[in-house]
């Protein structure tokens, strides 16, 4: 039970790292606007793009997170000799989503822009 609490802990406190990254991506979203509209963003284009890679690098981080969790969860499902079938289904969601953050962060990186899509931050996770 102990590890379950720790476990779901774990949880709280990556759902909160994943809402600051909305929040970056928010304010990201919100200086490509204002530049658009006066020409005068809050932060430069440069500085956009490393807050965006870091962003990027908290989202891989998070995933990562999430499926070492899945993955405790499961194995403590089978020491119980619980049916795993919908665990497993929850690993390859986060495999999935670590995959997914991985190939984000790669074009990031090397476009040399934070938005290859017209300029705008793209607030997707």
């Amino acid at each position: 039970m102990n590890e379950e609490i720790k476990s779901l802990d774990i949880q709280m406190i990556a759902t909160i790292g994943y809402i600051l990254s909305l929040l970056i991506s928010l304010f990201l979203t919100y200086n490509s606007k204002t530049e658009l509209l006066t020409k005068k963003p809050i932060i430069s284009s440069k500085n956009s793009y490393y807050v965006s890679i870091l962003n990027r690098i908290i989202v891989l981080f998070l995933s990562l997170v999430f499926l070492y969790i899945n993955f405790e969860d499961k194995n403590r499902a089978q020491k119980k000799g619980e049916d795993v079938t919908f665990l497993n289904l929850q690993i390859t969601a986060s495999d999935l989503s670590v995959l997914a953050a991985i190939i984000v962060l790669y074009v990031v990186v090397e476009s040399g822009q934070y938005s290859i899509i017209t300029s705008v931050e793209n607030p997707s996770l």
